[in-house]
């Protein structure tokens, strides 16, 4: 997807780290969110936005890594 198998692992890496950030940080919020609010919906719609967004980021990685010239 990448280019190089090599870079699998970093980029592996990176993800997970941030998939246990959203693991740790997301139960709180989304409780702080339902005590202001009452109602879970203004969480859930931040993180339909942040899915958005990754997928957006994912999608223009994977278009400018077919740019990048490939060693033979």
């Amino acid at each position: 997807m990448f280019g190089a198998t090599k870079d699998f692992a970093s980029i592996y890496g990176v993800a997970y780290a941030l998939a246990c950030v959203g693991v740790a940080v997301g139960p709180p919020l989304f409780g702080t969110s339902y005590d202001l609010t009452g109602s879970y919906d203004t969480m859930l719609l931040i993180s339909i936005g942040l899915v958005a967004l990754s997928a957006a980021m994912s999608i223009l990685a994977i278009r400018m890594s077919a740019q990048i010239p490939r060693a033979a």
